[in-house]
């Protein structure tokens, strides 16, 4: 317990002196007695359950994956948070973002200058208030809020009326309006269908959609009204599959 706490530059001690016939889970980390709140570490092979000398047991509450509550401190793990108002404070992402009535965190580091009152999630690590969007805690430079729009949490990209953003990149070139992801790093606006940002020749932007996940790497089958198409993600290369006679002819 010595190394493992200097591991986590954490003061831990072990649980000891447990009250069984009080004592409950309360999720998979953290658990408790009519005496203390405990938190499991988890190592591979083992655990340890180490004691939260501060928290206070009768108002303790979890809110979410390792984030937890009582009357005077908010949790992170088994590490109290500072300068975090667990009166208001409320999971925006749970695992990722949460808030309380005057600021805003993306895990640990608060987010400056974002708006509690209209800070929410999108899709993705997309967020946005009343002045920015934001992709996890950074602020996306020239993104209209009003505007912007999420794809399913599937996909790190968004538009809004003038620009396309991959994460909190810009994609140059693309006709924001009409922009649509299609399946991994291949989408497509009105002028064309892209794959890792290279134009699919002769593929048709009107009628391109995804036809089938191939297997668990997300290989896909892809089609437009004239052609298939085999996107392979891992080698960044789409194929095209077209009939030849009794034969079929690919192409990359």
């Amino acid at each position: 317990i010595d190394r493992f706490a200097e591991f986590t530059e954490l003061e831990l001690s072990l649980a000891k002196d447990v009250d069984a016939a009080s004592f409950k889970a309360l999720s998979e980390e953290y658990t408790k007695d009519k005496n203390k709140v405990y938190y499991k570490w988890v190592s591979p092979g083992q655990f340890w359950v180490v004691q939260l000398p501060q928290a206070d047991v009768t108002s303790f509450e979890v809110l979410g994956f390792n984030f937890a509550k009582d009357s005077k401190r908010v949790w992170w793990y088994c590490k109290p948070l500072p300068d975090i108002d667990p009166s208001t404070v409320e999971i925006v992402n749970e695992g990722f973002v949460w808030k309380d009535a005057k600021g805003v965190w993306y895990q640990h580091e608060k987010i400056p200058g974002a708006d509690a009152a209209t800070f929410r999630h999108l899709d993705q690590a997309f967020y946005r208030d009343k002045d920015r969007v934001y992709w996890s805690g950074i602020p996306i430079s020239d993104a209209d809020p009003d505007t912007f729009r999420t794809f399913g949490d599937d996909s790190p990209y968004g538009a809004d009326r003038k620009h396309v953003w991959k994460a909190a990149n810009q994609v140059v070139g693309l006709d924001a309006a009409s922009f649509e992801p299609i399946h991994q790093s291949v989408y497509k606006d009105r002028n064309g269908v892209y794959a890792n940002g290279y134009p699919v020749e002769k593929a048709d932007p009107q009628t391109f959609r995804k036809v089938a996940d191939l297997d668990e790497h997300f290989t896909a089958l892809l089609a437009d009204d004239d052609n298939f198409y085999v996107f392979v993600p891992y080698r960044g290369e789409i194929y095209r599959v077209a009939l030849a006679g009794d034969s079929l002819h690919v192409s990359r």
